[in-house]
């Protein structure tokens, strides 16, 4: 590929991610919304606890003691707002790190997909149900309760928490 070509394709792919990244970005430190409408958010490691001989060593000390990285609580949402823009919102003004990746969680609070095995990965739930498609695809509600569990394997939808 010629210089000029190399140049091209690589602005060209910071521009999508510039895009993807700021899509979902909410104002600085802002839970409020002034729309009066409120779901509620709860993000758990929980799963990790009882499996912490496969956890990446570099990674043990972002593990909380109960494994709650956001307690359950309730938070006002925007108008059309999907569940990763909500979860991005919040995490933000709460100061928890998050990884997006087109539509889908990757990492929150510095455990990411695979950090426990190659199973492992985070889940969401809304209302109790696993959504069908990324958090990007769907959007929250009034009285929605949404759950980001991490999973350490195939079949652990536990989320370890109660």
């Amino acid at each position: 590929m010629k210089k000029p070509l190399k140049i091209a394709a690589l602005l060209s792919a910071v521009i999508i991610l510039l895009t993807v990244c700021f899509a979902c970005e909410p104002p600085d430190g802002d839970t409020q919304t002034g729309t009066g409408i409120f779901a509620e958010l709860v993000i758990s490691c929980a799963t990790v606890l009882d499996n912490m001989d496969s956890l990446k060593s570099e990674l043990i000390d972002f593990v909380p003691p109960d494994g709650i990285i956001l307690a359950r609580g309730q938070f006002e949402i925007k108008e059309k707002e999907t569940i990763l823009a909500f979860a991005v919102r919040i995490c933000r003004a709460k100061g928890i790190p998050l990884i997006t990746s087109g539509g889908y969680i990757s990492g929150i609070g510095n455990i990411s997909e695979k950090s426990v095995g190659l199973d492992s990965g985070w889940l969401v739930k809304r209302n109790g149900e696993f959504l069908k498609v990324g958090a990007g695809g769907v959007y929250v509600r009034g009285g929605d309760f949404v759950e980001f569990g991490y999973t350490c394997q195939i079949g652990d939808t536990g989320y370890g928490y109660s």
